[in-house]
């Protein structure tokens, strides 16, 4: 049976992230005190227990010029005697139309493997930069950054975040509150800051990282935010010396232009972006109302049909037949209408559409947080 959570759960769920995930105590008490939200987690209950759960948190993104309200996963939990069932794609689908139905139109989330939401019809929609240092490499001799108590700066360091955000399609756009409680998580997992500043004390640039240790003690640098590509560059250097005998791993924006020597510089593929409302995300677009496109969802029978420009459902000849992943990675910007064709991701009967569409241009895309 699939069903919205309650409270009662909680225990029960908490259980059966620990079990999944091996989540360190903090962080999973800090969660579940925090962060869990029943009317954003979908169970599968079968014989009286819960095999399955998509825990998630609402957000509002960029997309392109306008701010939507959205739904991202923070992690989906099936036990193992019940994998292989295709329970994830049955609370995805149980979900978004829930999330239809309340008014949100997109999901963000960023599987471990991304070809596993492919079968759900989800698709990268953002890349990221990432750069990895290895212990044994030569490390700058100084840097001109400052190590922070993140809770005695949580308003310089908004003020960075919230230029910082305004940059990219697809981005979470955080309220000071919400930044806060993101801090929160990280804060729960003992993360640490180091920040660079402007002539003026502003911070240009900021990065939340960790210390792992094991058998390969390494830092991560899970939220970097930098203004400028001198301000990446000093913030590269502070934690590559504080990396000394670490590996240094690090996940930018994949314009941020980095690519130190010595290191390994890789842009990837990272976040995806399902669609709960076609129309909603049409309209939002503010596309002439000229043509029409044909949606298909292996998820959504509301997704379904054929629909005007701005989102209305239409009786008129398709000029275009696309999946409605590939359209959300049209919608924020991450793709060209023109090459989702070319590759076949989407067909156009009538090739004038695709031009029309793509007046809308490209724009960077994004997204800092790691659920």
């Amino acid at each position: 049976m699939l069903r919205m959570a309650d409270m009662a759960d909680k225990e029960t769920l908490k259980a059966l992230w620990k079990l999944c995930f091996n989540e360190e105590q903090g962080f999973l008490d800090w969660f579940f005190e925090n962060r869990f939200l029943p009317d954003y987690c979908p169970v599968y209950e079968e014989e009286g227990g819960i095999a399955s759960a998509l825990h998630s948190l609402p957000v509002y993104i960029s997309l392109r010029d306008s701010i939507l309200p959205c739904a991202i996963v923070a992690g989906v939990a099936t036990h193992p005697d019940y994998r292989g069932r295709g329970l994830m794609n049955k609370l995805l689908a149980f979900f978004m139309d829930r999330l239809r139905q309340e008014g949100i139109p997109l999901i963000a989330h960023r599987p471990v493997n991304l070809e596993i939401y492919r079968s759900a019809g989800h698709f990268p929609a953002s890349d990221s930069r990432f750069v990895e240092l290895a212990a044994s490499a030569p490390r700058p001799l100084t840097d001109d950054c400052v190590d922070w108590d993140i809770p005695g700066h949580y308003a310089d360091l908004y003020r960075c975040y919230n230029r910082f955000a305004k940059s990219y399609s697809g981005m979470v756009q955080r309220s000071y509150a919400d930044f806060v409680l993101k801090c929160g998580d990280y804060l729960a997992s003992g993360a640490l800051c180091v920040a660079t500043l402007d002539a003026h004390g502003n911070v240009e640039g900021y990065c939340l990282y960790f210390k792992e240790e094991g058998e390969e003690p390494a830092l991560l640098g899970e939220e970097c935010a930098a203004l400028s590509p001198e301000a990446y560059g000093r913030l590269y250097a502070a934690l590559a010396r504080r990396s000394a005998g670490r590996l240094l791993k690090l996940r930018l924006a994949p314009d941020a232009g980095l690519a130190p020597e010595g290191a390994r510089v890789k842009v990837l593929p990272r976040s995806v972006l399902g669609v709960t409302d076609v129309s909603a995300l049409l309209s939002s677009l503010c596309l002439p109302d000229e043509g029409a496109i044909e949606v298909i969802d292996p998820l959504l029978p509301a997704n379904r049909g054929v629909f005007s420009l701005v989102g209305r459902p239409t009786s008129e000849r398709p000029q275009l037949r696309i999946p409605a992943g590939r359209l959300a990675q049209w919608a924020v910007g991450y793709r060209s209408m023109a090459d989702l064709v070319k590759t076949s991701q989407a067909t156009a009967p009538d090739p004038a559409i695709v031009p029309r569409m793509d007046e809308l241009g490209m724009r960077p895309c994004f997204i800092i947080d790691e659920y």
